[in-house]
């Protein structure tokens, strides 16, 4: 059974995604992560293979299944009220192998946000570009 909340934080997280996952889905993973990275490390301080995303803590990539709880996605991730009371800035919609991802950007406050994914839910659908 796959893990509910996958927490992507360093390149290690998403080499774990690798055996649930297909390598399209990583792909789209990866480039979130170096845009996080570039975003957050205007520095240079750390290399992509070096860096986590705790170093900044402007926020990180959430990887979920659908079947969370309410409660789970508040404890784990902070969406006071789950998906349903959530409002992200933009939503975006993929297929990847039959599967359709949402990925959502959801803004904390001024300097916290997620990349959230979620496959086969349409909740937020009204907010897709």
């Amino acid at each position: 059974m796959k893990k509910t909340v996958h927490e992507i934080k360093c390149l290690k997280d998403i080499m774990d995604l690798g055996h649930e996952y297909p390598q399209e889905f990583i792909d789209y993973i990866t480039n979130d992560f170096k845009t996080i990275k570039e975003w957050a490390d205007e520095d240079k301080e750390y290399t992509l293979e070096n860096y986590n995303t705790d170093y900044s803590g402007n926020g990180y990539i959430v990887v979920l299944n659908g079947n969370e709880s309410v409660e789970e996605l508040e404890n784990r991730i902070g969406l006071t009220g789950g998906l349903v009371k959530t409002i992200p800035e933009v939503v975006n919609i993929y297929e990847v192998k039959g599967t359709l991802w949402r990925r959502m950007i959801v803004i904390y406050n001024d300097s916290f946000a997620n990349i959230i994914w979620i496959p086969n839910y349409d909740g937020l659908d009204s907010y897709a570009d």
